[in-house]
């Protein structure tokens, strides 16, 4: 039988739970679940990130890269 345990103690034992075994997912009846996770979890997760162009503009020196096309012929096949 369900023993009654306050709302207080069930988010303490659900903050133990995050805590130990990483996120939780919650299912209510009626409405979307809900996954609770560490607040640094969600900070990393919605924090910022760089667009591809940044990436490449603010990446690796370029003008090192050689985008010089081979000029030796293709080999020859037979269709």
């Amino acid at each position: 039988m369900n023993e009654h345990i306050s709302k207080q103690a069930w988010l303490i034992d659900l903050a133990t739970q995050v805590e130990a075994d990483g996120p939780q997912v919650l299912e209510v009846e009626g409405h979307a679940s809900l996954t609770i996770l560490p607040t640094t979890t969600f900070e990393k997760m919605a924090a910022r990130q760089p667009s591809l162009l940044e990436v490449l503009m603010d990446g690796p020196d370029w003008s090192e890269l050689d985008l010089t096309r081979d000029d030796r012929p293709a080999r020859d096949i037979e269709l």
